[in-house]
């Protein structure tokens, strides 16, 4: 109908949830794209990633009003893919940057953000802990072990085994699903007939 609605504004909008022309979905992953097609009509990923963080923010800040918890921060840290490239976080580090007003902005790979968050909570007897994170597509692990040498600078009770973020990308795992399900149908002699599916992806 012309409007735009971000987040959970697409789920109050009747029928707009089902409609996938009309829906931008994952627009973290087209960051890097010159413009998507929504309904035959062009709009910028990055304005659409921008509208979105700052619902996120303002949702977030209601919800620490509420709680009386502080809502003044000068960092932020934001879990990103394991395989956001450095274009694509430079991108948007800018966008978090703009919605917040220049704040200190802080990029962590998020099955790293889980681990160190897990080691913040984590019991007094250290043993070495595997954090996954099953994802939109993929399935990325990080090892945790025991921080025998905690400094000041770093206190944690664990530390993981991969500095690198992109060493801990994980396989495509709904695409290994779908090549399990096919197989599967193969060996048990079903067929299945991928025209009489509404959508056949």
């Amino acid at each position: 109908n012309g409007k735009e609605y971000v987040c959970d504004e697409v789920l109050d909008f009747n029928g707009l949830y089902d409609d996938p022309e009309g829906v931008c979905s994952s627009v973290k992953m087209n960051l890097e794209d010159a413009s998507v097609i929504l309904h035959e009509k062009s709009f910028s990923p990055q304005d659409i990633a921008l509208k979105e963080i700052i619902r996120i923010l303002s949702v977030s800040h209601e919800a620490f009003s509420r709680m009386r918890l502080p809502t003044e921060y000068t960092r932020l840290v934001v879990g990103v893919p394991v395989r956001f490239g450095a274009r694509r976080r430079q991108i948007l580090k800018d966008l978090m940057e703009k919605a917040t007003g220049g704040k200190q902005i802080l990029l962590l790979s998020e099955p790293i953000a889980a681990a160190l968050t897990y080691s913040m909570y984590a019991r007094k007897e250290l043993n070495k802990v595997l954090v996954y994170d099953l994802g939109a597509g993929t399935f990325d692990t990080v090892l945790l072990i025991p921080n025998l040498h905690r400094t000041r600078s770093y206190p944690y009770l664990y530390r993981t085994l991969s500095p690198d973020g992109l060493d801990i990308a994980g396989d495509s795992f709904d695409l290994r699903m779908v090549d399990l399900v096919l197989s599967s149908l193969k060996k048990n002699g079903t067929s299945l007939d991928l025209q009489k599916l509404s959508d056949p992806r």
